[in-house]
């Protein structure tokens, strides 16, 4: 098996995957994200974060991506060792006033297991 190790400063947690944690597991966490609010077309430099923690045995690379440009990540690739835990930022700037949402999704390179997590925002002027 090829061991895939990478550091990161940032991550967002998911839900746990339903593989033995003996595998390569991965747990995200929170499910659902309230970015607050920030006023249209700018951003505060306030930061909302997520968790994702390899529960298993085996390293793990995940990629992470967002459906809305409103809501971008930063960080967007981990390697994990058993144990390990990334925090995942999502940065939010709105394009219009009002409630704002999305899903980031979290994918398990080495198997294309995914993982959402709901975002919201509010827009202001």
């Amino acid at each position: 098996m090829k061991k895939v190790v990478m550091l990161a400063v940032l991550g967002i947690a998911f839900a746990t995957s339903a593989q033995s944690p003996t595998s390569g597991s991965i747990q995200v966490t929170p499910r659902n994200l309230d970015c607050g609010s920030e006023t249209v077309g700018q951003y505060s430099g306030s930061l909302t974060y997520f968790t994702v923690k390899n529960i298993g045995t085996a390293p793990v690379a995940v990629n992470v991506v967002s459906d809305n440009p409103q809501f971008s990540v930063q960080q967007p690739n981990c390697g994990l060792l058993s144990k390990q835990t990334c925090f995942v930022a999502i940065i939010f700037k709105p394009s219009a006033t009002g409630l704002r949402s999305g899903v980031v999704t979290v994918t398990k390179l080495e198997d294309g297991q995914s993982f959402g997590v709901n975002v919201i925002g509010t827009g202001t002027e």
